[in-house]
């Protein structure tokens, strides 16, 4: 899947206020994650990691941009088949959308 300059990703400080963040500009973002201090959100490119909530860095690249993308349908994509994050056992785990598979970050 293709970067797409509609999807952004905005996050709110005091419920009023939103504030666009730019390095997730684009990406289908499926889902976030905190582990040890540090905010992970997996896209359709990989696991991105942040120290400070609003500037992201790609830290593992998904095998393809289609295993945490949006699922197509005739007539468009499933907003209920979404990729997978979360926190178990001190590490990350994520699911692809598409495929199947079960990734952990060891």
């Amino acid at each position: 899947m293709a970067a797409n300059s509609e999807l952004e990703v905005h996050y709110t400080e005091d419920g009023e206020i939103w504030t666009e963040v730019a390095d997730l500009a684009g990406q289908v973002v499926s889902g976030f994650a905190e582990l040890d201090g540090q905010l992970y959100a997996l896209t359709h490119l990989g696991l991105a990691r942040s120290g400070d909530g609003e500037s992201f860095e790609l830290v593992a690249a998904a095998p393809d941009d289609t295993v945490f993308s949006l699922v197509e349908v005739e007539g468009g994509y499933n907003a209920d088949a979404t990729a997978a994050i979360t926190v178990y056992g001190d590490r990350l785990w994520f699911g692809s959308s598409n495929d199947g598979h079960l990734y952990v970050v060891e």
